[in-house]
């Protein structure tokens, strides 16, 4: 009885197109449920890291009795003789008002990280890329390439200084962080100075009219997605130190506000590239790469997220003397 072979040939060039085919499919399939995860994680990641940073601005004002403020403009030093550096002659750092460095600097110790905020050499801190001050969506924890400032890190995140003060807004708000205010008009408001010094008001939680659930202390910030690695306006000067008070008037990555609505654009912002989506001063404004909506961290130690576009009310809770009542949708 004879056998017969059954030998299966190779595969013919349309069998092979159909099997290319169906994996491309499901690579196209797979690819969008893998970067919605990743993201997801990102996100969480970054609503982390504000709250850490919101419970160190907690701390920080339990001890000192006052939120921390924004640091000193580095041309204000030449002008007011007795403004102190960042160590005091003793080689300790300068506490609270008398801290000329801002407030990513000023909360080191209730991040983990007293022995950086004790360091002698200033170059060690401005170098420091603290993932905690980053959020992942955006970048790696970056460093300024070149300049004046090069090798100094950048936070992705930005104190809430106040809303800009303007007719279609609801007002000055400012708390914990006037100093934007200075760079802003380029000059020392009447009052600052006090003995030849320059003093910065004392604000607390308690002094925030819409109460601590509703006043963003922290935020992510925009920066351009064209510019994300340390060269956007307002975005190449180092986060723990104080900033250049410079001709655009730029103010540190940390002391950041909302100024977009006094130009009748929507705010805060998704991350895009300058080419195709210009706005003034985009160096100043709140946003961030997430898709949908940015972090906040509020005064009470919450994260919750805001749609971009949702100016009126992210203004409403950025202003400190705001009266008018309002709420936030999670």
């Amino acid at each position: 009885m004879s056998r017969r072979s059954a030998k299966r040939g190779a595969f013919t060039l349309i069998e092979l197109l159909v099997v290319m085919a169906i994996i491309s499919t499901l690579i196209g399939l797979l690819l969008p449920a893998v970067q919605k995860v990743r993201e997801a994680a990102y996100r969480v990641e970054c609503s982390n890291n504000l709250h850490n940073i919101g419970l160190a601005f907690a701390n920080y004002e339990s001890n000192a009795g006052r939120l921390p403020h924004g640091g000193f403009p580095e041309n204000l030093n030449s002008g007011l003789a007795n403004q102190p550096k960042r160590l005091n002659k003793g080689g300790a750092p300068n506490e609270t008002s008398n801290q000329p460095w801002g407030w990513a600097y000023q909360i080191l110790p209730y991040m983990d990280q007293k022995n950086l905020y004790e360091s002698l050499t200033d170059q060690e801190v401005q170098s420091a890329a603290l993932k905690t001050y980053s959020c992942p969506s955006r970048r790696v924890p970056t460093r300024i390439p070149s300049g004046t400032y090069a090798n100094g890190f950048v936070s992705d995140f930005a104190a809430n200084a106040g809303t800009y003060t303007s007719t279609n807004m609801p007002g000055t708000a400012n708390f914990g962080n006037k100093i934007t205010i200075f760079d802003d008009v380029g000059s020392v408001p009447t009052g600052f100075i006090q003995n030849g010094a320059l003093v910065l008001p004392r604000v607390r939680t308690t002094d925030l009219k819409n109460g601590s659930t509703l006043s963003v202390i922290i935020a992510e910030k925009y920066v351009p997605t064209n510019l994300a690695d340390g060269t956007a306006a307002g975005d190449s000067n180092p986060t723990f130190s104080a900033p250049p008070q410079n001709s655009n008037a730029f103010p540190m990555p940390a002391n950041w506000y909302m100024r977009a609505v006094a130009e009748d654009k929507s705010g805060p912002y998704q991350d895009r590239s300058t080419t195709v989506f210009p706005i003034p001063d985009d160096g100043w404004a709140f946003g961030s790469s997430h898709p949908v909506a940015m972090n906040i961290a509020f005064a009470d130690g919450s994260v919750r997220r805001m749609t971009y576009g949702n100016t009126q009310v992210f203004s409403l809770a950025c202003a400190r003397n705001n009266a008018k009542s309002f709420t936030i949708d999670d």
